[in-house]
């Protein structure tokens, strides 16, 4: 087809504001992926040398953490430092956020897992260093990606973040799979390309439905993430982001549907919402706040 219709195909311009945003994206999730397998790279080194390390830092993306391996690489260079230099170096490496408790809890499960000095330790120490200098070093590129995008963002006129559950990066991602909007003549267009729209089988006087595993699997799990983000509760309160999306979530489950073809409603809605913003470039207006859904349906 693609041969077929070549002369119909647009012309490719690398200077177009899709192509670029599209670019500063997938550099995002490719630095993205490579950080995760480095974290999961310290995450086995760590645990050699402080077997119980998640006693005293449960997340290890976090400066303090960082800081505290950076400096304390295995147990040994823990030896005659007391509680009171522990405490302030953690003090100052989180800002004041950890507690005086921090320094004494780590300094005691080191101790008691006695873990054994060996021939290659500074090469390990040397590894564990290493390994935490690529993951700042991503992370500071991640920063500067994302105010790229926020720049890059002005010159478009898709207010999508105006849409609750929708920041400047899934905005950035939708854009940069989506395109511009006018190849889409309608909202059910966009949901096929996406592969939200289910299709259909017919066989006789048989017509069956099933999910669409074709189209944009980039797109459909935007949309995915965006409606379960829409109809969870989110955060230590379990706040609602949007309770109108949650109210006809827990509606579709009443009316007998799976947990996962309700969302497939949700996510259907929220193409019709994505689509009418961008093509008339009007920022989405949000229902109200403090309404609140009826008891049976929060249930």
């Amino acid at each position: 087809m693609l041969i077929n219709e070549f002369d119909k195909l647009p012309i490719a311009n690398p200077q177009d504001k899709y192509w670029v945003l599209s670019g500063l994206v997938t550099r995002r999730n490719g630095i993205t992926k490579n950080n995760v397998g480095v974290k999961n790279s310290l995450h086995n080194e760590i645990s050699k040398n402080y077997p119980h390390y998640k006693t005293f830092f449960s997340r290890l993306i976090t400066d303090s953490a960082l800081a505290f391996y950076d400096a304390y690489p295995s147990p040994h260079h823990l030896n005659n430092v007391t509680v009171e230099e522990l405490k302030t170096f953690l003090h100052t490496a989180s800002k004041g956020r950890l507690s005086d408790t921090k320094a004494s809890l780590i300094l005691q499960t080191a101790g008691r897992d006695k873990v054994q000095t060996t021939d290659f330790q500074s090469v390990r120490d040397f590894n564990i260093r290493s390994l935490i200098r690529e993951i700042k070093g991503n992370l500071a590129e991640l920063v500067a990606i994302d105010a790229e995008i926020e720049k890059l963002l002005e010159h478009f006129d898709y207010p999508l973040t105006s849409i609750k559950g929708i920041n400047s990066l899934t905005s950035a991602k939708l854009i940069s799979e989506i395109g511009d909007i006018s190849r889409f003549k309608n909202a059910k267009a966009l949901a096929k390309y996406s592969g939200v729209a289910p299709v259909t089988f017919s066989s006789g006087m048989t017509k069956l439905q099933m999910a669409n595993e074709r189209g944009n699997r980039k797109l459909n799990e935007i949309f995915y993430r965006i409606a379960l983000t829409s109809v969870m509760p989110m955060g230590s309160n379990k706040a609602l982001i949007n309770p109108i999306f949650h109210d006809y979530y827990m509606k579709k489950i009443s009316e007998g549907k799976l947990k996962n073809q309700a969302l497939k409603c949700v996510q259907r809605r929220l193409v019709n919402i994505v689509y009418k913003v961008m093509k008339e470039k009007r920022p989405y207006i949000n229902p109200d706040m403090g309404y609140v859904p009826s008891e049976n349906q929060v249930a």
